[in-house]
């Protein structure tokens, strides 16, 4: 029953999330069964309700009232206009059922931005504190991050979160065996096969993006060493290869696009060789579409412009099959509010 309610390991992702439900349910004003709200929640979707009954308690009677003041100032600005007036005759005037439904609807967006800002930090801290734990990688994302000195702080902020917080690298650097001839599809600012490299999973480095600025990054970043180019799923050179990386690019083309790099993608690989894709599982699912809209956010906020092709994973790996390559779907482990996938296609000896 104890690990029932404990709901598994314990990944950075679910430790965020049960702190987010603890906090939401310890800022919402229904004393006396919170417990059964975080069972009720955290079972089902397998969070840890130790956790999330901790962080519950972040309401506790020397609390309360700064959180139901809290709750009333922002139900009265939002449904009123103006600060709460708390006197008896205000209250009075404004009636029970008014005063309680300034006081809920304050107490559900006050519950959500602590979710939020709370989930949040303990997500970063937590994968901060994990990825300490692996000496290698550490090292790793400091020495390719080094590289990026003579680049614009901008650029080099984005490089070091892509680093520390996306899971991709991990993923990756999780995989069996060497990268070795290292073709990074969609390279970006270079950052994932630069660490590889790093980390000595790869023997050599080529990349392309049709972004030039990103791609004049890329080349700062990778000096005399290693290569790459500025061009675009169509036209660039697909070099013989030992692995080439798709991660988180494809969706940006169409499918016809999409296949047509594939088929060189796989015509490039020596016998041995993989095909590496992590994208956006469009299968649908409530998860799905939650992470497509965080993409769709992400472009909007860059500034970019054109249309998306999210396919099921289900239907990457027929067409990955259909080339002849033998696929598998690494399961990530933990849980997470994304729908993100990684499909190795490997071609047989």
């Amino acid at each position: 029953m104890w690990l029932r309610l404990r709901g598994g390991a314990l990944s950075p992702e679910r430790f965020a999330a049960s702190v987010a439900v603890g906090l939401f349910v310890g800022s919402i004003p229904v004393f006396g069964v919170q417990l059964a709200l975080v069972l009720l929640v955290c079972i089902p979707f397998k969070l840890d309700s130790a956790i999330a009954y901790v962080a519950a308690h972040i309401s506790n009677p020397l609390t309360l009232p700064i959180f139901v003041l809290a709750e009333l100032e922002v139900g009265s600005l939002v449904l009123a206009g103006h600060t709460a007036r708390l006197s008896v005759h205000a209250v009075k005037s404004l009636g029970l059922a008014a005063f309680g439904k300034e006081l809920a609807v304050g107490a559900l967006l006050v519950g959500a931005a602590f979710a939020l800002i709370g989930g949040a930090t303990t997500w970063a801290f937590a994968r901060i504190a994990r990825a300490r734990r692996d000496e290698n990688l550490v090292l790793a994302r400091r020495r390719t991050l080094d590289r990026y000195q003579a680049v614009d702080k901008r650029i080099r902020g984005y490089v070091s979160g892509k680093l520390h917080f996306d899971p991709a690298l991990e993923r990756l650097a999780g995989l069996e065996g060497t990268f070795g001839r290292l073709l990074d599809a969609g390279a970006g600012y270079g950052q994932l096969s630069l660490a590889l490299l790093e980390l000595g999973r790869a023997t050599s480095v080529r990349g392309f993006d049709p972004d030039a600025a990103r791609i004049a990054a890329a080349k700062s970043a990778a000096g005399d060493v290693e290569w790459f180019e500025v061009a675009d799923f169509g036209n660039a050179t697909f070099a013989p290869s030992d692995t080439v990386l798709f991660v988180d690019c494809l969706h940006y083309v169409d499918r016809a696009v999409q296949d047509a790099a594939l088929g060189r993608a796989a015509d490039a690989l020596a016998p041995g060789g993989r095909i590496v894709v992590r994208e956006i599982n469009g299968a649908g699912s409530p998860r799905s579409r939650l992470t497509i809209a965080l993409e769709r956010l992400a472009r909007f906020y860059r500034g970019e412009s054109g249309s998306f092709c999210f396919r099921p994973a289900a239907e990457l790996v027929r067409t990955l099959e259909g080339l002849g390559l033998a696929c598998a779907i690494v399961v990530e482990d933990g849980w997470s509010l994304l729908d993100n996938v990684l499909i190795v296609a490997r071609r047989e000896t």
